[in-house]
């Protein structure tokens, strides 16, 4: 098993890379699982929040086939039916300065990319190992944005979406009729009694993505 971040137990022969939004990493590093595999190991991306949304850029483009299958904890989905305005009142957006910063870069000037515009409603302790906020940089290229629709009909290996019943920041029962909406078969764990930050946190979510990635591909 490979992970690039968090501590997760996986089933005997699945190797497993992790990217996360806010909780965990910010980046995603498969060098871990690149190297050559063993013949009964499958390999298996994981990603949570905007991390998942990534996870689903990342599946639906051309590296897509690099992984056996794919795990979306609480994928975050610009515009669509299952985002929270603001993300459930969790991000504040500095609007006038990213309106700015977008101008400059359109001008050529690229110098103020790396100020904060998304701010996250998180503790500030040091200590506790999450990301308060967003550059304009990173905000521009992470998640899915709002073309995650070409990315998931453009999906060819096996994935699953798992989301707790009290997300903040997803609305949990329209993730399924989006898929179907949709028309692409991934199926859709509403984990009872779990917020945004616990599908990562709590065992009896990470149990549920433990038999996620599990499943025959």
């Amino acid at each position: 098993m490979c992970l690039t971040s968090g501590a997760m137990a996986a089933p005997a022969g699945v190797a497993t890379s992790i990217t996360s939004g806010r909780s965990m990493t910010i980046s995603l590093t498969l060098s871990p699982c690149s190297g050559r595999r063993g013949a009964a190991e499958t390999r298996t991306l994981v990603g949570f929040s905007a991390g998942a949304g990534f996870v689903i850029r990342f599946a639906g483009g051309p590296y897509g086939a690099l992984f056996d299958r794919y795990v979306f904890l609480s994928p975050i989905l610009p515009g669509s039916v299952a985002w929270r305005p603001n993300a459930g009142g969790w991000v504040n957006i500095a609007l006038p300065r990213l309106i700015t910063i977008a101008y400059l870069g359109r001008a050529g000037v690229h110098w103020f990319d790396g100020f904060p515009v998304i701010s996250y409603a998180v503790s500030r302790d040091p200590l506790r190992d999450t990301t308060a906020s967003y550059s304009y940089r990173l905000s521009m290229n992470f998640g899915a944005g709002r073309s995650y629709e070409a990315y998931l009909k453009n999906l060819r290996r096996p994935a699953a979406i798992l989301v707790g019943d009290a997300d903040e920041q997803v609305v949990a029962d329209q993730l399924a009729p989006l898929m179907q909406r949709l028309g692409v078969d991934i199926p859709v764990t509403i984990v009872p009694g779990m917020g945004h930050a616990d599908t990562i946190a709590r065992p009896e979510a990470l149990q549920a993505v433990v038999r996620a990635i599990g499943r025959d591909p």
